[in-house]
């Protein structure tokens, strides 16, 4: 997604965000956690410490209250 470098403030929310393990998933083949670049820190190196991010829920829980 383009994001402009002016931007004052952005939140991110959600458990999959800042999870290298998950980000590859089961269809990854070989691939290795340590060479995926997250959504909250590839958003983080456009815009820097102007991002906001909180986990939210579990992805395997309904726990629409813990933010």
């Amino acid at each position: 997604m383009p994001l402009n470098s002016a931007i004052r403030k952005l939140a991110v929310i959600g458990p999959l965000a800042d999870d290298q393990l998950d980000m590859i998933g089961a269809w990854s083949g070989a691939g290795e956690a340590r060479h995926v670049t997250t959504l909250i820190s590839g958003i983080r190196k456009v815009i820097g410490d102007r991002v906001e991010y909180t986990m939210g829920c579990a992805v395997d829980q309904d726990d629409r209250f813990r933010i």
